[in-house]
């Protein structure tokens, strides 16, 4: 939550690696107050970080409210960052896909507001479909496409993906039923939907029983849930600023206020003076 800003700052100062945060954005089930608190720190987190997820609640939980559904959407957090955290990790040369993709790539891909998307494919021991005609060989290429449409509308928070300014494309899964071409469709038809650099490769695993294609977007400029952090953050901004000059504006009021009193005095001496002349010269007249 926002509580971590002051840590962010801190470790921004303090290492010359990458800082990044990932963080729940408030729900809409959430009161008023959680809200406003979370909109005050929300430029601080963008300023001290490298790269930010923000995590939607709201766009993760399935029908419903959100309690009782903490659990199953802290697995869904977990499986998606934990695809994040494997790219790189090799652990034999079984694992080496045709385009090695490497942490490296990661670094390079998380700038600014970022966001995860999985699409995943049920293989039997065959490689073939267990929700389709077991008869049937699976057309990788147009699957791995459908996998990374089905990731472009699974993810933690939602945008439009013309909005994005990078992007990683990751294909994983058991080697002998990786196409050839490994991430080349997927990353293609990311290409053609977002104007700015993509990076990918496939990763094979003798641990993964399902094919997958993970889609990080990073750079987001536009997304409803961010733009409306931004209004709530600018309005509490002002609201504080206008907080900070109160007391100048009470400071001030009461100095008039004093001038005032005195020029009063003064008036009123005058008008005495004035009395006592005039007095004066009526005598003098008689």
């Amino acid at each position: 939550g926002g509580a971590v800003a002051p840590i962010l700052e801190e470790m921004k100062n303090s290492y010359i690696e990458p800082v990044y945060y990932a963080g729940i954005l408030p729900s809409k089930e959430d009161i008023l107050e959680v809200r406003e608190n979370y909109s005050e720190v929300f430029k601080t987190l963008l300023k001290h970080s490298t790269a930010q997820f923000f995590i939607d609640n709201d766009a993760l939980k399935t029908g419903g409210g959100l309690r009782g559904r903490y659990n199953i959407i802290n697995k869904q957090i977990f499986r998606y960052f934990n695809s994040l955290f494997e790219v790189g990790e090799v652990k034999s040369r079984d694992d080496v896909g045709t385009e090695a993709v490497s942490t490296g790539d990661t670094i390079n891909t998380l700038a600014g507001v970022s966001t995860i998307g999985i699409g995943e494919h049920v293989l039997d021991n065959k490689g073939l479909s267990l929700f389709s005609s077991k008869k049937k060989e699976i057309d990788k290429p147009e699957l791995i496409v459908s996998l990374a449409m089905g990731a472009s509308k699974n993810l933690l928070t939602g945008f439009d993906l013309k909005d994005a300014q990078k992007a990683l494309v990751v294909v994983s899964g058991p080697k002998k039923y990786l196409d050839f071409l490994g991430s080349i469709p997927a990353r293609l038809w990311v290409e053609k939907r977002i104007d700015g650099e993509v990076r990918g490769g496939d990763m094979p695993s003798t641990g993964k029983k399902n094919l997958q294609v993970m889609l990080v977007f990073s750079g987001i400029k536009k997304s409803e849930r961010i733009r409306e952090l931004y209004r709530r953050s600018k309005k509490s901004g002002k609201e504080m600023e206008s907080h900070d000059k109160t007391p100048d504006i009470y400071e001030k009021l009461g100095a008039i206020g004093s001038k005032v009193s005195d020029l009063k005095d003064e008036l009123s001496q005058v008008s005495e003076e004035l009395d006592e002349l005039l007095g004066h010269t009526l005598r003098d007249d008689e």
